[in-house]
């Protein structure tokens, strides 16, 4: 396991669509959607009557549309009809191609149960570009997503990549990032692995942390509950690699602790979840540390997020915090638009809501080619029905490395199927 930067997107070719209602598909030099309300998420802001041109794959001008450069004749026009054109939607924490059924363990690949495994534990050898979950999200305008271990029986759970949520049939060609990050837990359940206390959580994570930097194969000896010669130089490659350790934890005092273990050790840290990072959100504005949290909890789901509360993303923003949303349910990964419009609601500025699931996450999870819409960066974009942030608007068309995706899910297939049970004598309409 070599931690890593972003790897490059394998281009595979420009789809082309002529409208917004049309079906099929033909390839051009240049797309160019037009008369559009372009959301950059750059300095640029917002662009009224804009124009968006893509080539290879590679976004090539935003700007005004009567700015735009004259196209040649083979160029392919989009009418978005004033309609938003935003950047792709970035799910920031997801088990997105390793489970399809939380409740049947034969199809999660989210965690080590039965033995303790950590930091050697990578997701990546998991992923299935087949999970139906893929197209649900892509159909919701999430064009990549963070892919993390779930807290399993150690604190540290393994590492998690970033994936493309393009149509592949080979998951090497989903890779954006492989080696993201290390994520953990310091919640009821890892404390459990310790004996049940957070406090000795810490001690273990603490005492991994020193002996990682001085673990030599030839002479380790793993405990009974300690980590195998193979946790222990995953730790310690991570511990070199400059990645971030992406942590679970929602009390006020943890998140405390988890900084100071940050500053100990010298790591970029990534809060996840944080229901109470509102109350020490200058502490981590001075650290620099980013949070991903659910807009949409407001109500504790145990003891250590009894401050959960809707205003908790405007609070943290107001403070400098760097903030980006989660829906924390990979089976509607594009219910991060909602968390961003309730966070909107309660005091979040509107641009800064839409940041936080697009340049948001792009900064936070080292995405510097994507997030924005700008000259240079990967064309992943959506044109919306309407308001990005409201809860009835829909994804038109969705644009993954220059190539329009297909929006059908198995859902509406199925939909479609069973519209009609009046040509059938079977109950119920089964067929």
């Amino acid at each position: 396991m070599n931690f890593s930067r972003p790897l490059k997107g394998l281009i595979t070719g420009l789809v082309l669509i002529t409208s917004l209602s049309m079906a099929s598909i033909s390839f051009a030099a240049v797309v160019a959607i037009e008369n559009a309300k372009v959301a950059t998420l750059t300095a640029a802001g917002t662009i009224e009557s804009g124009a968006v041109h893509v080539s290879d794959g590679v976004i090539t001008w935003v700007g005004l549309g009567s700015d735009a450069p004259v196209l040649g004749a083979d160029a392919e026009r989009i009418d978005a009809q004033g309609h938003w054109v935003t950047p792709g939607l970035i799910e920031s924490h997801t088990q997105l191609g390793i489970v399809e059924i939380n409740a049947e363990s034969s199809s999660s690949d989210v965690r080590v149960e039965e033995f303790p495994m950590g930091p050697a534990f990578e997701v990546r050898y998991a992923l299935n570009p087949a999970s139906v979950l893929l197209p649900i999200s892509r159909a919701s305008g999430v064009t990549a997503a963070v892919v993390a271990p779930a807290a399993g029986n150690d604190p540290l759970a393994g590492v998690g990549v970033v994936i493309s949520l393009r149509e592949t049939l080979d998951p090497a060609e989903m890779l954006l990032t492989e080696n993201l990050a290390l994520f953990g837990g310091m919640g009821s359940r890892s404390a459990k692995f310790v004996g049940g206390s957070r406090s000795a959580l810490m001690v273990r994570l603490r005492e991994a942390l020193t002996a990682a930097k001085r673990f030599s194969p030839g002479r380790y000896v793993a405990d009974e509950r300690g980590y195998s010669a193979s946790d222990m130089a995953a730790l310690k490659r991570w511990l070199s690699s400059g990645a971030p350790l992406a942590l679970s934890v929602n009390q006020a005092s943890h998140i405390l602790q988890a900084l100071a273990l940050a500053n100990d050790f010298k790591f970029p840290l990534i809060i996840l979840s944080g229901a109470e990072a509102w109350k020490v959100a200058p502490q981590l504005a001075a650290a620099k540390v980013p949070v991903v949290l659910d807009a949409m909890a407001n109500i504790p789901i145990d003891f250590d997020s009894l401050g959960a509360r809707l205003d908790s993303a405007a609070l943290l923003h107001k403070a400098g915090v760097t903030i980006a949303f989660t829906s924390e349910n990979t089976h509607n990964a594009g219910w991060i638009r909602q968390g961003g419009g309730i966070a909107v609601a309660n005091g979040l500025p509107f641009d800064a809501a839409l940041a936080a699931i697009t340049s948001g996450p792009a900064k936070i999870w080292g995405l510097d080619d994507r997030g924005v819409l700008a000259k240079g960066k990967v064309a992943d974009l959506v044109i919306w029905s309407s308001d990005p942030l409201e809860v009835t608007t829909h994804a038109e068309k969705v644009m993954i490395d220059g190539e329009w995706t297909s929006l059908e899910t198995r859902q509406g297939r199925l939909l479609e199927r069973y519209r009609d049970v009046s040509n059938t004598v079977t109950p119920y309409g089964y067929r």
